[in-house]
């Protein structure tokens, strides 16, 4: 296991954070309007678009991370 700086994961947890209370307030806002297709597509947008690119940021930042440790 390598030693990894609290500080990067806790700015990937923010960013999470962040975007799952994006989605609660979008549904929270759209859900009585009924467009189960909106809601569908704006939630996958949400899904592979914010959350896999958040993601897919910290896996390159921690690779990085364990190549410049060793």
């Amino acid at each position: 296991m390598v030693a990894h700086p609290i500080k990067m994961i806790i700015n990937y947890a923010d960013e999470l954070n962040k975007e799952y209370a994006d989605i609660l307030d979008y549904l929270h806002q759209n859900i009585a309007e009924g467009d189960i297709i909106a809601l569908e597509k704006y939630i996958k947008t949400k899904v592979n678009g914010s959350f896999t690119k958040i993601i897919e940021d910290f896996v390159r930042e921690y690779e990085d991370f364990k190549e410049n440790k060793h």
